[in-house]
């Protein structure tokens, strides 16, 4: 039972340290100037269904397991 909740935390800060490593090749990017982050924060509401996405994947991977 630890091993689930232990492996639960686990995917979270890989889930963070991913966003962070993305956030930090973005701004990187324009400083660079190959990417202009203004035109990026347009797209917003995708980072959202992304994540919401990903829920319903892990939801629906963990019901089969359950079965």
């Amino acid at each position: 039972m630890k091993t689930c909740c232990r492996s639960n935390f686990g995917s979270g800060v890989t889930a963070l340290a991913l966003i962070l490593i993305g956030a930090g090749v973005l701004l990187l990017l324009d400083n660079f100037g190959f990417l202009w982050i203004d035109r990026v924060w347009d797209l917003w509401p995708l980072a959202l269904i992304a994540i919401g996405l990903a829920e319903l994947l892990r939801w629906s991977g963990h019901r089969e397991l359950e079965r």
